[in-house]
């Protein structure tokens, strides 16, 4: 497995605390078949994180020398704002690897989706949108397909299908695996323990609906969206 959406780097959001932490993450996402991490720290002004590249970058390179024997990356899961639209902002911003894929999420409940999606779009990037089944402004789930259909991939969390948070994601995330609408599931990890929900859902998608479907979600699109092998 290799899960593109993880608060691992230290000490720049709400994810790992410590240098010690992140270790103890990693070492957990090896216990548990994941291969690969991209490393993806919140970029959100209103919670003041908006650490800079050069700092993320050097943090990133204090982690890999480490040495763990797992492949990682370095992202950002960016929060959605109007002037991130333009393409000169977006290029401002860590991709998913240095790939055309960016991880976004929209907190924002006013925020248009669909027409955020299809400008970002058209400069050039393709928006990962992280745990889609968490915004309540997507009231339609006609609205998932046109997504995709507009550019976008769906990103979901394996901690909303294992053990969902209400009812109202659990019966969206029925909705999504039925209709084999989900691009990608991930960890979006931020302590120790987030991790074992990751092998417990690949578990039951292989068993719910098929191996094929389970490889393509954990293994072959995050590889693709990491820029690792040919695109979707």
């Amino acid at each position: 497995m290799i899960d593109i959406h993880a608060h691992v780097l230290p000490e720049v959001d709400d994810g790992a605390k410590s240098i010690e932490e992140a270790i103890e993450m990693i070492q957990e996402a090896i216990d548990n078949q994941v291969t690969g991490i991209c490393l993806t720290p919140h970029y959100k002004l209103h919670n003041n994180y908006i650490t800079s590249n050069i700092i993320l970058q050097d943090k990133y390179k204090k982690v890999i020398e480490q040495g763990f024997k797992i492949d990682l990356f370095l992202g950002r899961e960016i929060d959605h704002y109007d002037e991130i639209l333009s393409k000169e902002e977006l290029s401002k911003h860590l991709t998913l690897n240095s790939s055309k894929y960016i991880l976004i999420e929209f907190t924002n409940q006013d925020t248009n989706i669909e027409d955020s999606v299809y400008e970002i779009s058209l400069n050039g990037y393709v928006p990962v949108i992280a745990h889609v089944e968490r915004y309540d402004q997507i009231t339609d789930y006609s609205c998932y397909r046109k997504l995709k259909e507009t550019g976008a991939l769906l990103q979901v969390n394996a901690s909303s299908i294992v053990m969902p948070k209400n009812k109202k994601i659990k019966k969206r995330m029925n909705y999504l695996l039925k209709h084999k609408l989900v691009d990608i599931i991930a960890s979006d990890a931020h302590k120790p323990g987030d991790y074992e929900s990751m092998s417990r859902c690949y578990q039951y998608i292989e068993k719910t609906y098929g191996y094929n479907y389970a490889e393509m979600i954990f293994v072959t699109n995050p590889k693709i969206v990491l820029n690792l092998e040919d695109k979707l």
